[in-house]
């Protein structure tokens, strides 16, 4: 609902009015403060470049422009803020029929000729359309916006439009003091869990600070949302002029020590910036006031001073994310998560909390004023709780509603054992000690049950121990080890060989000592290999010699040979001879060799001054050796964009003159022009030439005179 200041009607749709119904006055030269705290946050005032109240920037270099990109149109209005990456606006998105409208933010890049902020930009728009998470800003569609010029169309500058956050930055809230530790947790829960997802897929923040957390009343809840991607980084990204080691970016106040020192940076950089912006909105400080970044090291080798208004356990998890070292902190923004979780105790991690003020305690109650306050458990471990508090602790008070916390007297927390935990983390009771009645009658089990072990065993050795000796043994060996033994089985018929067989299954079951071949052993062992093989040689041989050859079957007929015929020729064979004609060259006509006279020119005079020195000309001469610095100096004295941020020069200025319309460049772009006069031959004889200037007005070109 906004109000036209001329008739003072007012108009219920404040995004899609552009003309007052009434009085016609136009909507489009007129801007709202976007400071909640300004009295104009919801009066539009004319435009200008601050608002008249409080002084804040209200109009930029894009306010009042509509951009027109894919099937949308956006109008561009207020100035929301800027800085080193680019500036951002509150524009209205609505497509060319006027069918809906919604606002949104854009952001713009019009720094084109800084290569590393063109990168930089285009990274933040990558890193943003791959998060997902509610708490992280969402990114809708990004592009290029073109202008005409006398050089022809050129890319002025980048843009991004993404979701516009109406809230409180958290920094504003730091400016008012500390908060309770109840709805600080809730907060930075949140935070987490947006950075999670960012270090999953590979990004960290680099510049988490209370500016970049924006805190939404959604319903009446407070809705933390993380933005400003744009010093972020990739730990995959092989860009080595976007990410490289040695270089401080950020906010120094909010760096951690590795990243002060330029060294190599990954996830956990993030946990330290978290612990110092928790630090602050818990206390009310900076844990390190260093005023620059000498200061801020000696401040991050101390150590952050204790905060002592808040819970323990929650200032020992501030400790530890603000820790020196990297090995000391979280590993994981999830570990971080996690311990928030249980410090506040919901529903579903079972977290016992013990205390008297108004937040909770995990401390051990004291014996008197003490209590202990259990959130609600699932239905099984409520039962199970209350049947043993039941049988062994008298209640002092209970509860009738489920969802009301159980309230246990200082007494009855003795018999419920503080580190005892589950496997899913929940706290699990311990009964109270039973009196040790019948230790005795175990001990009596344990060693009955011994001693049958071994009367079983025992058995089993002496039943095996029978087995062997019933076998029979000739020459003093048992089974088949007797060589004696072993022929006898041979030469016995098959159907005696049954018993033989089974006992040597046994025989076989029984450990055979290992005894060492002797020589003469090893030798007889050969000559009876050799002699079997001759034998099984021999009877092969003569089963050859004892096969027939096959009979030979003679044909039933023979074929008889046909022998050619020799058939006499009537004429003898006669030789044609072809003569071919002769074919005489003809003779070379004889010319006659005139001499050319050598007629001696003088050479052409060299030209005194030569045509204006074009951009494609010094471009060639400069070549490899031209850099960002000489461009940004070339366009200045060109006053327009003679290169682009790839440093290629446009194809519009290839034929131009070089141009100089800032007087204190002359000197620096007849510089540039001096290597190519010296290098100027218009012919082979022709040197010495240098730059001169002719200036027209408040303009000047170059030519190469001699």
């Amino acid at each position: 609902m906004i109000a036209c200041p001329s008739c003072h009607k007012e108009h219920p749709n404040h995004l899609t009015a552009r003309n007052c119904s009434q009085c016609s006055a136009s909507f489009d030269e007129l801007y709202m403060c976007p400071e909640r705290t300004c009295q104009m946050h919801h009066q539009l005032q004319p435009r200008s470049r601050q608002c008249v109240v409080c002084q804040r920037i209200l109009v930029g270099q894009f306010s009042g422009r509509e951009i027109q990109w894919g099937h949308a149109v956006y109008r561009i209005r207020e100035y929301l803020g800027g800085g080193g990456m680019g500036e951002v606006y509150r524009a209205v998105e609505q497509d060319q029929v006027g069918t809906y409208a919604r606002e949104v933010a854009v952001k713009f890049n019009k720094n084109m000729m800084d290569v590393d902020i063109v990168k930089r930009f285009q990274l933040e728009i990558q890193i943003l359309s791959m998060l997902q998470n509610p708490h992280n800003i969402r990114v809708y569609t990004y592009g290029e916006l073109f202008e005409e010029r006398s050089t022809g169309m050129e890319v002025s500058a980048q843009f991004m439009v993404m979701e516009l956050l109406k809230g409180e930055p958290l920094n504003e809230v730091i400016k008012r003091g500390a908060i309770p530790p109840e709805d600080a947790v809730g907060i930075f829960i949140e935070v987490c869990g947006a950075l999670s997802e960012a270090h999953q897929k590979g990004i960290i923040h680099r510049d988490l600070k209370p500016h970049n957390i924006m805190l939404q009343d959604v319903s009446g809840d407070r809705f933390a949302k993380v933005f400003d991607f744009g010093l972020s980084r990739l730990t995959h990204s092989m860009d080595a002029r976007i990410s490289t080691s040695g270089v401080v970016m950020g906010t120094f106040r909010y760096m951690s020590p590795e990243q002060a020192l330029g060294e190599d940076l990954d996830h956990r950089t993030d946990i330290f910036s978290i612990g110092v912006v928790m630090y602050e909105l818990l206390a009310g400080k900076h844990p390190f006031p260093a005023k620059n970044l000498f200061e801020l090291f000696m401040l991050h080798q101390e150590g952050a001073p204790p905060i002592g208004t808040i819970p323990p356990e929650l200032e020992e998890i501030v400790m530890k994310t603000v820790a020196y070292e990297k090995d000391h902190r979280y590993q994981s923004v999830d570990d971080l998560r996690a311990d928030l979780i249980m410090f506040r105790g919901d529903s579903l991690s079972g977290r016992l909390q013990v205390g008297t003020g108004s937040y909770a305690r995990s401390a051990p109650p004291q014996p008197e004023g003490n209590v202990m306050v259990r959130p609600p458990l699932s239905m099984e471990q409520a039962l199970a709780l209350q049947n043993e508090i039941d049988a062994n602790i008298p209640l002092d008070q209970t509860s009738d509603n489920p969802s009301e916390a159980h309230v246990v007297s200082a007494a009855q927390f003795k018999h419920l054992d503080h580190n005892k935990l589950s496997e899913t983390g929940k706290q699990v009771p311990t009964p109270p000690a039973q009196p040790t009645s019948g230790s005795g009658k175990m001990g009596i089990a344990i060693v009955a049950s011994l001693f049958v072990m071994v009367l079983g065993l025992a058995g089993v050795y002496f039943m095996r121990k029978s087995k062997v000796a019933e076998t029979p043994k000739i020459g003093g060996l048992s089974g088949m080890q007797n060589p004696i033994r072993r022929r006898a089985l041979r030469a016995a018929p098959i159907k005696k060989r049954v018993e033989p067989a089974i006992r040597r299954k046994v025989v076989r079951a029984q450990p055979i000592k290992s005894r060492k071949r002797s020589y003469a052993n090893k030798v007889r062992s050969r000559r009876r290999y050799r002699r079997r093989k001759r034998r099984r040689r021999g009877r092969y041989v003569a089963m050859l010699r004892r096969r027939k050859a096959p009979a030979r079957v003679e044909p039933a007929f023979r074929r008889e040979v046909v022998e050619p015929r020799v058939i006499p020729r009537e004429r003898p064979i006669e030789r044609r001879v072809i003569e071919r004609p002769r074919i005489i060259p003809p003779r070379p006509r004889e010319r006659k060799i005139i001499p050319r006279k050598v007629i001696k020119r003088a050479p052409p005079p060299c030209p005194g001054k030569s045509g204006y020195v074009t951009y494609s000309q010094l471009d060639r001469v400069l070549g490899k050796s031209i850099t960002t610095r000489v461009i940004r100096k070339i366009n200045r004295a060109a006053r327009s964009h003679v290169y682009d941020a790839g440093l290629t020069l446009s194809k519009s200025w290839k034929r131009s003159p070089v141009l100089c319309k800032a007087s204190y460049l002359r000197r620096y772009v007849k510089g540039l022009v001096q290597r190519f006069c010296g290098n100027y031959r218009p012919y082979s004889h022709c040197r010495g030439y240098k730059a001169a200037m002719v200036s027209s007005g408040s303009k000047a070109r170059y030519v190469c005179k001699r």
